[in-house]
């Protein structure tokens, strides 16, 4: 099974960004999933979209009924 098997278009996820000025967890959704890249939309908490620049690090976590994954 590969991540494309669990990462679905519109698939809640949650980007976790772990120090800087937006450190924090954000929820947002899968908008794109390709042979070598993933694409999710802009993050948002509370209704506020958070602007990510470019370069950030980022843990992306998504569950489903059996388990919680993170990358």
């Amino acid at each position: 099974m590969t991540y494309k098997d669990k990462l679905l278009l519109g698939s809640e996820v949650e980007l976790v960004v772990p120090e800087g000025e937006y450190a924090g967890n954000y929820r947002t959704r899968i908008e794109e999933v390709g042979e070598s890249n993933l694409s999710v939309g802009a993050p948002y908490k509370m209704d506020v979209i958070i602007t990510l620049h470019e370069g950030t690090e980022v843990t992306l976590k998504f569950w489903d009924q059996l388990a919680a994954y993170s990358f």
